[in-house]
């Protein structure tokens, strides 16, 4: 009975370390890193100057047309489709400012590995809706910093991997339009297969990181990869970026891509994570997990001049560096496992946590009524076996009584025929005298 108490424990707790925990870990940028590196990405490329990067329009053209410079600068092959621009993949979209059609683009560079059986992808998008406002918020002012700082942390990946020999492949993809509809990464994700989508050992995801608390998002379920990346960021960086949970923020859609919306989906991952990629997102909110009067700052407010680090500066420094170090020191192969699907019930992990006990109640209450039912039967047994043990031994009793009595029945009967000869004889005495 212990052994089988304990066997139990044993499994409930092994089920409870594999539930979907987020793990509250001191979000501090402790990780070493040279700042200057991100402010000399910014002043040679001159970024500022490209303020204005609204999707379909000269500006995001043009600084499209850096990223490419910059990539072909650092040694990557051009990897899109255009004969003209070989780094680009040339879309449509319907602007959702004026409801007009228009063409954006994204930009992709790859740097082949030895053995490339597998795939890592290193994302971000390069546009903003810089100026527009409207009347629900939706395009308040969105400036120099929206998207800057996820471009500034890509960039500063693609130099540090510059001079690494990888079995794997690393593609860079700059999106555009994200902010109409994340429309480069749904044009991106629809010419990806289920094949594809499984070469690829991890995706992973730069958004927005003018915030100041850092937080990394995998998918709805508990995957693998994602208990993986907190593991390697927890342990070798203090805890500097953590795990998102949506809690309830979550807003329902009529979408079958996309059943509902949070913070953790509301970039390029998303269209991602909906086609099977294997996806991390990394980017920056408030401490309640959502945007705050940050997001909507830009740079010429002064608090950029050149010289100063911005926050997001510092963050994209903390991010790279925890990229670099993960792609490098962990086995991609390993880590490539287990694909997340959307599924809004287990979006909140206090249902799931709360869904599981309740499952491990039921499954108690089944064993202990199990284990009374049998041990009530094997009582029942043991009850039948000791009466027929106790009428075998009243039978005993019974038959050495029932014996007994016959010798007892004999012997008196000897006694009384031995007295009647010896009166018989008494009495024949008598008469002879």
């Amino acid at each position: 009975m212990k052994k089988l108490v304990a066997l139990f424990c044993f499994v409930v707790l092994c089920f409870a370390l594999s539930l979907p925990v987020c793990l509250v870990a001191k979000a501090e940028e402790s990780a070493s890193f040279e700042e200057s590196e991100y402010l000399s990405i910014i002043r040679e490329g001159d970024l500022l100057r490209f303020y204005d990067r609204t999707a379909g329009t000269d500006g995001e053209k043009a600084f499209a047309l850096f990223l490419q410079d910059r990539m072909i600068s650092l040694g990557y092959l051009p990897n899109g489709s255009d004969t003209e621009n070989k780094s680009f993949d040339y879309f449509g979209f319907t602007s959702q400012i004026d409801g007009k059609q228009k063409v954006s683009q994204n930009v992709r560079f790859v740097k082949k590995g030895t053995n490339p059986a597998k795939k890592v992808l290193i994302c971000t998008s390069y546009d903003n809706a810089f100026g527009f406002v409207e009347e629900k918020d939706r395009y308040t002012v969105i400036g120099k910093d929206a998207g800057l700082s996820g471009v500034v942390c890509a960039l500063s990946i693609a130099n540090a991997f510059k001079d690494i020999d990888f079995e794997f492949d690393v593609e860079f993809v700059f999106f555009g339009a994200e902010y109409h509809g994340r429309a480069g990464g749904n044009e991106f994700a629809l010419g990806i297969n289920k094949k594809q989508a499984e070469r690829i050992a991890v995706a992973i995801n730069i958004d927005d990181l003018s915030e100041e608390k850092l937080f990394f998002y995998d998918a709805e379920k508990q995957t693998e990869y994602g208990r993986e990346f907190l593991k390697f960021v927890n342990k070798n960086f203090d805890g500097a970026i953590k795990k998102y949970v949506a809690g309830n923020s979550i807003i329902l859609q009529e979408s079958e891509a996309y059943p509902f919306l949070h913070r953790g989906l509301m970039s390029d991952n998303a269209a991602l994570v909906a086609s099977g990629v294997r996806t991390i997102s990394l980017f920056s909110a408030t401490k309640d997990g959502v945007f705050g009067n940050e997001y909507y700052r830009t740079y010429s407010s002064g608090k950029f001049d050149g010289e100063t680090i911005p926050d997001s500066i510092k963050r994209s420094a903390v991010v790279s560096e925890v990229v670099c170090s993960f792609v490098e020191n962990s086995n991609i192969n390993e880590i490539a496992v287990g694909n997340g699907k959307l599924s809004a019930f287990w979006a909140d992990e206090r249902i799931a946590l709360f869904v599981t006990l309740a499952v491990l109640a039921v499954v108690w209450a089944v064993y202990c009524l199990v284990y009374y039912k049998l041990k009530q039967r094997l009582k029942s047994r043991y009850t039948t076996a000791e009466v027929v043990e106790n009428l075998n031994k009243r039978l005993d009793e019974e038959i050495k009584k029932s014996k007994s009595f016959e010798v007892r029945q004999s012997e008196k009967q000897i006694k009384e025929m031995f007295a009647r000869e010896i009166r018989k004889r008494l009495d024949d005495d008598d008469i002879e005298e």
